[in-house]
């Protein structure tokens, strides 16, 4: 069983700084606080881990896709500084060994990501396109002489709003 606090932050990458339309001049290294507690159980044949979290950032850096761009009248687009965006969610995975010879595994996510304020925007309370609420995998290892592996996995990704829909108008 475990509880954990971390004090994180980001730096714009080079693509985020300076993008294909411009750079984006005034953005801020994004922070965050977060929080997780969780329980993991190990044995030789069984692996299980549950975790909640959640994290605060404060500036996180988000490509606006209705923000305008300062280097075009005609292009809409930069990346920005969001003044608070909020990470919560529940974190599920294992795994068996039924043989020496055979690894079967799974995992869960559910991810709620939304703006919770900012001051250029009215994106207050909207959820963060592209993340989806629900993912997960689930798979097979077969452990093969002389050191090979043959592994197969199914991912899940539930719906989503699209990358740049971030007033949530368009369906899912």
């Amino acid at each position: 069983v475990y509880v954990a606090y971390a004090r994180g932050f980001r730096f714009p990458n080079f693509d985020e700084a300076f993008g294909i339309f411009g750079f984006s001049p005034g953005l801020v290294p994004q922070t965050s606080d977060d929080y997780e507690a969780g329980v993991k159980v190990r044995t030789e044949c069984v692996s299980l881990n549950a975790a909640v979290y959640h994290m605060d950032v404060e500036d996180e850096i988000f490509l606006d896709p209705l923000a305008p761009n300062p280097f075009s009248p005609f292009l809409t687009g930069v990346n920005v500084n969001v003044d608070r965006v909020r990470h919560r969610g529940l974190e599920l995975s294992g795994s068996v060994r039924p043989t020496g010879w055979l690894e079967l595994y799974g995992s869960y996510t559910l991810d709620d990501v939304s703006f919770q304020h900012d001051s250029l925007t009215s994106l207050d309370g909207y959820r963060l396109p592209i993340t989806p609420r629900h993912r997960g995998t689930a798979g097979a290892l077969v452990t093969l002489p002389f050191g090979f592996e043959l592994g197969a996995n199914a991912n899940y990704v539930g719906s989503r709003f699209v990358a740049n829909d971030v007033t949530n108008s368009l369906p899912k």
